[in-house]
């Protein structure tokens, strides 16, 4: 009796390591695709060199934009409140072969404005991590933060 009880017992942890093999196999073949973090520090770093191999994204408001944390030179504003309307007009960036790098205040929407882009079929998309409040604690309110954002969208 107690060999039987052993053979199931073996046979069903098995297959449940041969299963659990081939579900980690799976997904990491089955080509989905998620948005990659960066902190502020890579950010800034990529501010700092070629402006052609990507485009800033502020999902945040219009007040927010031109509040008290500034934005980023030369971010586009998208709203995520009206993300789900606008995001085609992102495309065109895509086509070109521009990373796309998100932020907010403090990551949590741009999170959000990521995922939504990867699940509507965009690659290439970068949310910055701590958002502006960690932007300003590390390096202070950004240059030329009192302009209008450009063609608010």
């Amino acid at each position: 009796m107690n060999k039987k009880i052993y053979i199931v017992r073996n046979t069903f942890l098995t297959l449940a390591t041969f299963f659990m093999f081939g579900l980690i196999i799976y997904a990491s073949f089955s080509g989905e695709k998620n948005y990659k973090n960066l902190s502020v520090e890579e950010v800034r770093s990529r501010l700092q060199s070629d402006k052609s191999e990507y485009v800033l994204v502020d999902v945040r408001t219009e007040y927010e934009y031109t509040g008290e944390l500034g934005h980023l030179q030369g971010a586009l504003l998208y709203p995520i409140q009206n993300l789900d309307t606008q995001y085609h007009d992102l495309k065109s960036y895509q086509e070109q072969g521009k990373d796309i790098i998100l932020y907010c205040r403090t990551g949590n929407r741009s999170r959000r404005a990521a995922q939504f882009l990867i699940d509507h079929g965009f690659e290439d998309i970068y949310n910055m991590e701590g958002g502006m409040r960690l932007w300003n604690q590390q390096y202070g309110r950004p240059d030329g933060s009192d302009t209008p954002p450009p063609g608010v969208q």
